[in-house]
């Protein structure tokens, strides 16, 4: 009877081992399945977020060109505005200074003018005043040469 419970232990403890053994290796095969598993979810993770990350990027990529673009049409409008402002700007300074000088040849022209007149006046009246004074000798020469014929 003895002997028959060593064998029954021994047999029990067989089948405790070979259970063990069937657990640990079930354990082993889960705990691989799990970690593959993992090794799956974490990959498919990281190709989302590495999807995401470039969707991201040529978003804020075509966002950074976009508001180049816009800012390259917004300078080219305001230089455009500028130079169309300058030509303006030169073309009323051409007409003042035109306007000036016309106006300044005007005056003098105006100034010649009264000069030219007053010299025109100062010298009728010169001629006018020897004309008279010749005059005057011409009628006295007369009246001595009629009275010297008397």
């Amino acid at each position: 009877a003895v002997e028959h419970e060593r064998h029954l232990q021994a047999e029990l403890a067989a089948r405790d081992g070979t259970r063990d053994a069937e657990k640990t290796r079930s354990l082993a095969a889960l705990e691989a399945e799990l970690e593959g598993r993992h090794a799956e979810t974490l990959k498919a993770e990281r190709q989302r977020h590495a999807g995401e990350l470039e969707q991201s990027s040529s978003s804020n990529f075509a966002a950074l060109d976009a508001e180049r673009q816009r800012h390259a049409e917004e300078l080219e409008q305001s230089s455009t505005d500028h130079a169309t402002a300058l030509d303006s700007e030169r073309r009323r300074h051409a007409a003042e200074l035109s306007s000036s000088t016309e106006l300044l040849s005007l005056e003098k022209d105006h100034e010649s003018s009264s000069a030219l007149a007053t010299a025109l006046r100062a010298r009728d009246e010169e001629h006018a005043s020897v004309l008279s004074a010749l005059e005057r000798e011409l009628g006295e020469s007369n009246e001595r040469t009629v009275a010297e014929l008397r």
